[in-house]
C-alpha cells in the first residue's frame, strides 16, 4: 500500500519522502472506521471475500476505507458465533457496506400522498381520519382492550427446522430493486403449496413487479396487494420469468 500512495504523490510532483508518505496515509486513515484493534488483520481472508463478491475497488484509499468496514463488521460475527447460539452467522456482500449505505437500501419513502391500486390514499403522518365514536365528552367511554392471548411456552428441546424438512427455499436476493412486498408475497405462497402438495416450488416475483399494477414494481408496493394479484392472476414459476431486478414489460400472459 506504501508503494502505491507514494507513486500517487511522485506523479502529481510532491516527491516521495517519509513525510508525503505520512500524509497520504493519514488522509487516506480519515475515512477508516475507528478504534477498530484489528484493522490490518485478517488480510489474505479479506481478499478472498473481494474475489468471491466480485468487488474491485479503484483506489488504495478506497480498497483501505472498505477492508476498515469489513474488518469492524467480521469481527462483530466472530464475536457473536463464539456465543452459545442456535444459530451462525458469515460474511455477504454487505460486510463491506457502512450502516448508512445499508440503511439507504432499505429506507424507502412514499411520498405525501401514495394512491394504492384501490384509489385508497395513504399520508406518509398515518392516521385514521373520520370522527372519534367513543372516549370523548360527547360519546360514551370506549370499552376496555380484550386481554392480550397468552404467549405459549414451548420446550426448548422441540423445535423444527423447516429448511431441512424442505419446506424453505434458499434465501432469495431482491437487489437494488424495491420490490420486497413481491418477495413478501411468494414466500407464504411456496409455503403453502409445499404443505398442501409436498412439492416446493419458486414463484416468480419478477412477474408481481411487472405486473403488479396496484404496486410501483421496484419503487416499493404491498405484500398483501400482490397476493391479490396472484388470486386474480396465475403466477409463472420463477424459472419461467426470472428475477432480473428491475422493472420491466408485463409478460404474464
Amino acid at each position: 500500500m506504501h508503494r502505491l500512495l507514494c507513486a500517487a504523490g511522485s506523479l502529481i510532483g510532491q516527491g516521495c519522502d517519509e513525510r508525503n508518505l505520512k500524509a497520504a496515509n493519514d488522509k487516506a486513515d480519515d475515512r477508516a472506521m475507528p478504534n477498530d484493534p484489528n484493522e490490518n488483520a485478517n488480510e489474505n481472508a479479506f481478499a478472498q471475500f473481494t474475489s468471491t463478491f466480485g468487488y474491485n475497488y479503484p483506489t488504495d484509499e478506497e480498497y483501505r476505507f472498505r477492508q476498515a468496514v469489513w474488518n469492524k463488521n467480521h469481527n462483530e460475527v466472530e464475536e457473536i458465533n463464539k456465543g452459545n447460539n442456535k444459530y451462525k452467522l458469515k460474511d455477504n456482500k454487505f460486510s463491506t457496506w457502512t450502516d448508512e449505505e445499508y440503511n439507504n437500501l432499505l429506507s424507502l419513502e412514499f411520498g405525501e400522498e401514495t394512491v394504492r391500486g384501490k384509489g385508497e390514499k395513504v399520508s406518509k403522518r398515518g392516521g385514521g381520519g373520520g370522527k372519534k365514536t367513543c372516549g370523548t365528552r360527547r360519546t360514551p367511554p370506549c370499552p376496555a382492550p380484550e386481554p392480550p392471548a397468552p404467549t405459549p411456552v414451548l420446550d426448548d428441546e422441540v423445535t423444527k427446522d423447516w429448511t431441512q424438512e424442505g419446506a424453505v427455499l434458499p434465501v432469495k436476493d431482491q437487489g437494488g430493486c424495491g420490490s420486497c412486498w413481491a418477495f413478501a408475497a411468494t414466500a407464504p405462497m411456496e409455503a403453502a403449496h409445499f404443505f398442501n402438495t409436498g412439492d416446493l416450488i419458486h414463484l416468480s416475483e419478477q412477474q408481481m413487479v411487472d405486473c403488479d399494477t396496484s404496486c410501483y414494481g421496484c419503487n416499493g408496493g404491498w405484500h398483501s396487494n400482490a397476493m391479490e394479484y396472484a388470486q386474480r392472476n396465475p403466477l409463472a414459476l420463477a424459472s419461467d420469468y426470472p428475477y432480473t431486478g428491475v422493472d420491466g414489460t408485463c409478460q404474464d400472459s
